[in-house]
């Protein structure tokens, strides 16, 4: 899905990709954008989390925008890339 935001001082681009399935518990969010095999990875990625996300979140980062996940365990994962449209 593409979505265009427009907020008082910028306008971005938003894709949003969602499942449904086993989803990630809230406290290894912030863990599954950094790369698998990292010294600061908090847990081992055994968990089937690889290359992915961390890509997604650094291509974000290239283009001044964000990588938004939202997810608990059980309720699927949501995330969000929002790039800059301007």
């Amino acid at each position: 899905m593409l979505e265009t935001m427009r907020a008082a001082e910028d306008v971005c681009c938003e894709f949003v990709v969602s499942d449904d399935g086993k989803g990630i518990p809230k406290e290894y969010l912030d863990d599954v954008v950094v790369l698998p095999y990292a010294a600061g990875r908090v847990r081992p990625s055994r968990q089937g989390h690889g290359l992915g996300l961390p890509m997604v979140s650094r291509i974000a980062q290239a283009h001044r925008g964000k990588l938004i996940l939202e997810s608990d365990s059980g309720e699927g994962l949501r995330a969000a890339l929002q790039l800059p449209a301007t």
